[in-house]
């Protein structure tokens, strides 16, 4: 129906759900790395400019990863901001400008 938001009353956008192998990897994944901790200390020793973990001394780039990585994970992604009172079309040139 144009103009319906969301879905009809007992009806699912993804009725089968995650994938049950999502749900194996995943516990398999906390067992190995001790429920994840041994992936946390190896982005801290990246952050920290260790050479262990990578085999050489991190760059500026693999450093900030490593923190990038910790902090969407600690506090979660930024959120998007959309301006919605921007023109619907935006046109850019071959020079690079917007119109």
């Amino acid at each position: 129906m144009p103009g319906r938001k969301g879905f009809l009353p007992g009806h699912s956008g993804n009725p089968g759900g995650r994938p049950k192998a999502v749900a194996v990897m995943v516990q398999e994944i906390l067992k190995r790395t001790h429920d994840g901790k041994d992936l946390v200390d190896w982005a801290f020793r990246i952050w920290r400019g260790d050479v262990k973990p990578l085999g050489h001394r991190p760059t500026p780039q693999e450093r900030f990863l490593a923190l990038q990585w910790m902090t969407e994970r600690g506090w979660g992604r930024a959120p998007v901001q959309i301006d919605v009172t921007a023109p619907s079309v935006i046109i850019v040139t071959a020079q690079g400008d917007v119109e």
